[in-house]
């Protein structure tokens, strides 16, 4: 992966944490060991579930590529599932297009 690419989805993170921290007054921040151990982008903790999103900002998006993302977000959610620290946790896609105004989500 190119660094202006590892670069924009850090970009997009932010975005997506500072627009969830706005929306659920908390404080939320990106899981930095994402990129490094392939885990997800944001964990949060509320209640009795653990959301675990996976944030893109890509640059042509198409219904194949979200299928891809969201088994993917499925899968790290999964994984989430075989810890013992994680409670019920839920995957949810989050992703815009480069030249879009607004996210989208896919949640189960």
């Amino acid at each position: 992966m190119s660094k202006a690419s590892r670069d924009k989805g850090q970009r997009g993170e932010r975005e997506v944490c500072h627009k969830l921290s706005e929306l659920l007054n908390l404080t939320i921040t990106r899981e930095l060991s994402a990129s490094r151990d392939g885990g997800c982008d944001i964990k949060i903790q509320k209640g009795e579930f653990t959301y675990i999103i996976e944030v893109k900002l890509y640059r042509k998006i198409t219904q194949a590529i979200i299928d891809t993302w969201w088994d993917q977000a499925v899968r790290q959610s999964d994984e989430y599932k075989q810890t013992t620290t994680v409670l019920n946790p839920i995957p949810i896609l989050i992703y815009r297009q480069s030249h879009w105004k607004n996210w989208e989500c896919r949640v189960p």
